[in-house]
């Protein structure tokens, strides 16, 4: 390992029930922290806006070079640029 500091980071699960819950996520990806969502109640609730929220989600983990993956039926998990996830290449098909 490197004489370099490596920076800190964090995981929070954290349980998205309405559109504002969000801003939350996206402010702590900016501050070094993975994020496990846990949407199901949204999902069962408000499925159009879970949607168009996760859509903006992404658009913005592009923008800021973080990462984000569906983890089964009812959680998504956002990491900021700092961690690199190994994701699965896409086909056709997904």
């Amino acid at each position: 390992m490197s004489g370099e500091e490596q920076p800190v980071v964090y995981l929070q699960a954290l349980r998205v029930r309405q559109e504002e819950d969000f801003k939350k996520v996206r402010e702590l990806v900016q501050s070094n922290t993975i994020v496990i969502m846990n949407v199901e109640e949204m999902f069962d609730r408000d499925f159009s806006t879970l949607y168009r929220e996760v859509k903006k989600l992404v658009e913005f983990v592009e923008q800021i070079g973080g990462s984000i993956a569906r983890l089964g039926h009812s959680r998504i998990i956002v990491a900021p640029p700092t961690v690199r996830m190994i994701l699965p290449k896409k086909t056709k098909a997904s």
